[in-house]
């Protein structure tokens, strides 16, 4: 039977870096990923949702527990916007993003990607209490004439893995036992995301069918990926039957 420092010494020892984006000033954790790694070292570990508690401003909160065995933790968030601000009325879309988000937020409790979250919780200062730099007088004087200045030569855009790849348009399976891990990553989570933000289960099931081949090549050739597209699967079914 494991107890809660066990757990804890395990997770919050591995290192999430390569897995997190930054997005309007805070790091977000692969979902995908997160659950991957906590079901290898936790693989009898359930999640549930309770009911989604409605504030009286049409705002709303998730609420998300983790159980292993006899230990369990909860954790709650606001369905909140891109700019991190509570939603009015949010969308089944917007409830089902920041389930994943108190998901994560729930397993940081268990001390998977527990740093990411320090110091999120601290109030911000108010704008009067902002420090302001002294101003020094300016003096007059006359302006040196400027010399022309020489435009420097632009750089072509490089185009990122973003710009080239969708959850409709994804790479030649040929080419999986070339890609780095870092591209593997984002190329399951591209599939992953994509799954989930279709509407019904059944078509999930036609997007996971159309990829078998490249499903079969990132299992031969990165199969600790394929085992995060697995369990990621599992989390994707559960929410779309319980739609």
């Amino acid at each position: 039977m494991k107890t809660y420092k066990e757990v804890w010494d395990t997770l919050s020892k591995v290192d999430c870096s390569e897995h997190t984006e930054d997005k309007n000033g805070l790091t977000y954790l692969s979902w995908a990923w997160a659950w991957g790694m906590f079901m290898e070292h936790c693989p009898d570990a359930q999640y549930s949702f309770s009911e989604i508690e409605d504030h009286p401003d049409g705002s709303q909160t998730v609420h998300c527990t983790i159980t292993i065995g006899e230990l369990n933790r909860s954790m709650w968030l606001p369905v909140m916007s891109y700019n991190n601000k509570p939603i009015s009325n949010p969308s089944s879309r917007d409830v089902s993003d920041n389930k994943m988000r108190c998901l994560v937020k729930c397993m940081a409790m268990f001390g998977l990607g527990h740093y990411i979250y320090a110091g999120e919780d601290l109030p911000q200062a108010k704008p009067e209490e902002k420090v302001e730099e002294k101003k020094e007088p300016e003096k007059k004087a006359t302006k040196p004439k400027k010399e022309p200045k020489e435009e420097p030569k632009k750089e072509p855009k490089e185009e990122s893995a973003d710009d080239l790849v969708s959850g409709d348009k994804l790479p030649n399976s040929n080419d999986v036992e070339n890609w780095d891990d870092k591209f593997t990553q984002f190329i399951v989570t591209t599939m992953i995301e994509w799954m989930q933000n279709l509407e019904t289960l059944d078509d999930a099931k036609d997007y996971h069918l159309a990829n078998k081949s490249l499903r079969e090549a990132i299992q031969k050739n990165k199969p600790e990926f394929h085992a995060q597209y697995n369990a990621a699967l599992e989390i994707i079914k559960k929410e779309k039957r319980g739609q």
